[in-house]
């Protein structure tokens, strides 16, 4: 019914967004008053509850994180992991419509530009983890270990990736402080 190294691909999705939620969630408790001003300044209907969202999502994302290590919620964790991603890529489709240049997603430093990269990133994120729902897990060692490893190696691409976009969407900003500098 499924094809061979379904198992291993599942585990390596599952530990994949375990280490991106992992680092979400530590960006995100690392300075929780910022991360809420972030959350206020995504609408106005958001002012004066940006703290309270915070700690929901913090406190989901910490469910779902512990969901996927224990083995009778596992399937839970993973629901709430699409779930909060596609609440993520739904702020990010408002963003794009809304016709906003930047936000600030608590993820980092640097301010991501809206863009379809930024969406499609997302997209792809919540393919991968609707496809982690439905591959069968694994209860072999051996399986269980080439899938973590497959999952600490798409995380490192991921963050590689990551890092490319931070530097163009840095380098972007840069060329805008000195185009506009120059007219003054």
């Amino acid at each position: 019914m499924f094809p061979p190294f379904s198992s291993e691909v599942h585990v390596s999705i599952l530990v994949f967004m375990e280490l991106i939620f992992a680092q979400s969630l530590f960006h995100k408790a690392q300075d929780l008053l910022r991360f809420s001003g972030y959350i206020e300044n995504y609408h106005s209907f958001f002012i004066g509850n940006g703290y309270k969202i915070a700690c929901v999502l913090i406190v989901i994302e910490l469910f779902s994180l512990i969901t996927c290590l224990v083995p009778s919620f596992n399937y839970v964790g993973q629901l709430t992991i699409v779930l909060l991603l596609l609440i993520y890529l739904s702020v990010i489709s408002y963003a794009m419509i809304s016709g906003k240049k930047k936000m600030e997603c608590g993820c980092g430093d640097i301010p991501l530009i809206i863009s379809k990269r930024i969406f499609l990133r997302n997209t792809f994120l919540v393919s991968l983890a609707i496809l982690m729902i439905f591959l069968p897990t694994t209860h072999e060692v051996l399986s269980s270990i080439i899938g973590i490893a497959g999952g600490i190696v798409l995380w490192f691409f991921y963050q590689l990736c990551e890092q490319l976009i931070r530097n163009s969407d840095l380098h972007c900003q840069l060329i805008e402080n000195t185009f506009s500098r120059e007219g003054l």
